[in-house]
């Protein structure tokens, strides 16, 4: 499977899980859509398929500038 199958895959489980349980997370505001959280879920699920074995803490401020 190539990364960009794996990466669509991953994005359509972390959407599925994120949609279930959205409402139950501690970042979870009254109010809130589970479409508010999704490109934040993409990019996490997208960056450990890319960047297997390096924690969070290595990726954080790489994420963050994504993400803006």
């Amino acid at each position: 499977m190539t990364l960009a199958r794996l990466v669509n895959f991953g994005s359509t489980i972390v959407d599925e899980h994120w949609r279930d349980r959205f409402d139950a997370e501690p970042c979870y505001a009254s109010g809130m859509s589970c479409n508010d959280c999704v490109p934040a879920c993409q990019l996490g699920a997208q960056s450990r398929l890319e960047s297997p074995g390096i924690g969070f803490g290595e990726l954080e401020d790489d994420l963050a500038t994504q993400y803006r």
